[in-house]
């Protein structure tokens, strides 16, 4: 009975250590956060929607794209368009009936200029690929120039256009 109590006390100390270390773990990602340039927000956002596509996060995806976006390549592709799109793609791999793909943007590629106003001009190279038997094939490979303004302290893409370099845009693109 005498051992109850020390137990309740390390009980105590844990939890209050845990409790600092998780407070301390916040501050540093809010503090990372404040003082990330605007350039490596920019390349955060780009990686947040591979990630999300890759994931086949719709929200995620459109977490990025300004409700005002318009590609500027495809006239009629609009947010609400690209939406349907995403869906789309993400539906029929869901229900196996499409081909699964993934998204990648190559680092090197990203060209980010920043502007008054804060806004930005960026450049990526975008690469789609489709799983086959042997592996992961190249199904389209594009350059993406995009205009970038900050909202809230984030960035998000409000205009694109592409062009192909490689390969052939898929049937729901």
């Amino acid at each position: 009975m005498a051992s109850f109590p020390t137990f309740e006390i390390t009980m105590k100390r844990t939890l209050s250590i845990l409790v600092s270390v998780a407070i301390i773990v916040l501050m540093v990602f809010v503090a990372i956060r404040m003082f990330a340039s605007d350039e490596s927000r920019i390349r955060s956002q780009i990686e947040s929607f591979t990630v999300a596509f890759n994931d086949q996060n719709l929200g995620n995806c459109m977490d990025v794209i300004d409700p005002e976006y318009r590609d500027e390549t495809v006239r009629r592709v609009d947010r609400k368009m690209l939406e349907s799109v995403l869906r789309y793609i993400f539906m029929s791999q869901m229900r196996s009936v499409g081909i699964p793909m993934r998204i990648r943007v190559p680092e090197s590629s990203i060209a980010i200029e920043i502007e008054e106003g804060e806004q930005a001009a960026v450049e990526f190279e975008g690469i789609l690929e489709n799983e086959k038997a042997e592996g992961w094939k190249l199904q389209w490979h594009l350059k993406i120039e995009s205009r970038m303004r900050k909202v809230d302290g984030d960035w998000i893409i409000y205009r694109t256009s592409h062009s192909t370099i490689e390969g052939k845009r898929p049937r729901a693109f």
